[in-house]
């Protein structure tokens, strides 16, 4: 390494440090000003490549804090104006989703301004995310969905796909196998809130779904969801339906609940339009 380049590396991280001091010691009403200070400069042309590194640590030390919820609310304000930055560097992209699961854990904190500073962070990185990197992104969001303890975490982990969803629709479209179960489970949770919330997110994920076959029969498709007692009805209506469009994973994750089920009703005839319906395939 040159002696300029040693040298601006340290500049790098002297700044770095300033900055992230300048956060810690902002008020209520420097704070964005702060966090608008650090997104710039990471987002920037930095020749130290640690120092991103050196941030996201800085970052998590902040979020991990359990004793200083204003410390947490302005790490998830820095976090929120790097993804809002009007050019997100390509070496940032990378750190935004090793902070997700952070920034979506956040998103159950006690402190309500702690939890209203997550989700603004966590939307912020959907919306910033490279579609390339959805695949990555969801590992966490999936984690969120199945396992959190808080439900507003699970609400804002059903935004975050909604966002998906309507940035990179191909790249998610990949995916919807993968989904479907997540979010069926999510349809049944306790709590009606997110119950309802889920609904609406199968439905968008369904939109996603190409087959002009079981296009119109989506709806329903997606109720036997969460009315297990319409599946006679539904396996009557699709097993009137001649299959020309090849079923792709797609469009399988969403009608083997349906098929499953069918199969396993106690009523003969049900069973039989359920096989017929598999064999259509």
């Amino acid at each position: 390494m040159s002696s300029q380049s040693a040298a601006e590396n340290a500049q790098s991280v002297q700044v770095l440090d300033e900055l992230m001091q300048k956060l810690s010691l902002s008020n209520e009403a420097s704070v964005k000003e702060a966090a608008a200070a650090l997104a710039s400069f990471i987002n920037g042309r930095i020749e130290d490549l640690d120092t991103p590194v050196r941030t996201v640590e800085a970052l998590r030390k902040q979020l991990a804090n359990k004793k200083d919820a204003a410390a947490r609310e302005k790490a998830l304000a820095a976090i929120q104006a790097i993804a809002q930055h009007a050019e997100v560097s390509a070496h940032v992209e990378p750190y935004l989703v090793a902070l997700l699961p952070h920034v979506l854990a956040a998103a159950g904190d006690k402190i309500t301004a702690v939890k209203n500073a997550a989700i603004a962070a966590a939307l912020a990185i959907a919306e910033a995310l490279n579609p390339n990197a959805i695949k990555a992104a969801l590992p966490p969001v999936v984690s969120s969905l199945r396992n959190a303890q808080k439900w507003p975490e699970k609400m804002t982990a059903l935004d975050f796909l909604d966002s998906l969803i309507r940035t990179a629709p191909a790249q998610t479209a990949f995916r919807v196998p993968d989904l479907i179960p997540v979010i069926s489970e999510a349809m049944w949770d306790t709590k009606k809130e997110v119950k309802d919330r889920a609904y609406k997110t199968m439905e968008q994920l369904c939109q996603l779904i190409v087959n002009k076959d079981i296009e119109r029969f989506i709806p329903e498709l997606i109720k036997c969801i969460a009315k297990p007692e319409n599946v006679p009805e539904t396996v009557h209506l699709l097993g009137a339906t001649t299959f020309v469009t090849e079923v792709q994973e797609p469009t399988l994750a969403l009608m083997v609940p349906l098929l499953d089920r069918g199969l396993a009703e106690r009523d003969t005839a049900i069973k039989r339009k359920a096989a017929v319906i598999v064999d259509n395939i």
